[in-house]
């Protein structure tokens, strides 16, 4: 499918982008600063106090092209919103995996003129 997919929309390699997200643990003393966790990007989820990171890379994974963190609860549909911004070129194609399955989402990335290869 994604094969075919990058095939059919006659692109180069740097105008296909990958999102994805992770969770990493975060011990209780690094919070405190003036403005509480959520701003400092650090939050409760079931693994405890956690944070986490929102990623857009190139096809290859290897160039970030934007990074946002978030408090770990935070789902990633609220992590693509932080993640797009105007200056980003639009890609011709967006990589994700089954969580960013959102008519919103394919909506935001067909009105770009892309294609989003995202599992059902």
């Amino acid at each position: 499918m994604i094969l075919e997919a990058l095939n059919e929309s006659d692109t180069l390699p740097s105008q296909v982008q990958m999102i994805d997200s992770t969770i990493s643990r975060v011990y209780h003393q690094v919070a405190g600063a003036k403005g509480g966790t959520p701003k400092e990007g650090f939050g409760h989820s079931k693994g405890g106090f956690t944070t986490k990171i929102h990623l857009i890379t190139n096809v290859y994974g290897l160039l970030p092209v934007k990074a946002e963190i978030s408090p770990g609860q935070w789902s990633d549909y609220i992590g693509y919103c932080l993640l797009q911004d105007k200056d980003l070129p639009d890609p011709k194609v967006s990589i994700a995996d089954k969580v960013y399955d959102a008519n919103a989402i394919r909506q935001e990335i067909g009105d770009k003129g892309g294609i989003a290869i995202i599992p059902g």
